[in-house]
């Protein structure tokens, strides 16, 4: 649900209502900061995971790559 959505939600309902009347666009401004901050968290911690998979998987292709290197060594192809 968008900020503003759920902002205007809780003065419909009375919940803050005069105070979200008074600093709407403050409470926006530090709701959509947290947002923005907890998002790139969460990209920064998913390319950290993506990275490691990627280097394992460098790590095993490479080890195939030098099976496969040596059993053909060893049928002289």
């Amino acid at each position: 649900m968008p900020i503003g959505t759920a902002i205007d939600e809780c003065i419909e309902k009375g919940i803050l209502a005069e105070f979200l009347r008074k600093e709407r666009a403050k409470v926006v401004s530090v709701l959509y900061d947290y947002d923005a901050e907890a998002v790139r968290r969460m990209h920064e911690e998913d390319m950290q995971k993506l990275e490691e998979k990627i280097r394992i998987g460098q790590e095993k292709l490479a080890e195939k790559d030098a099976q496969i290197r040596s059993l053909m060594d060893k049928m002289n192809v």
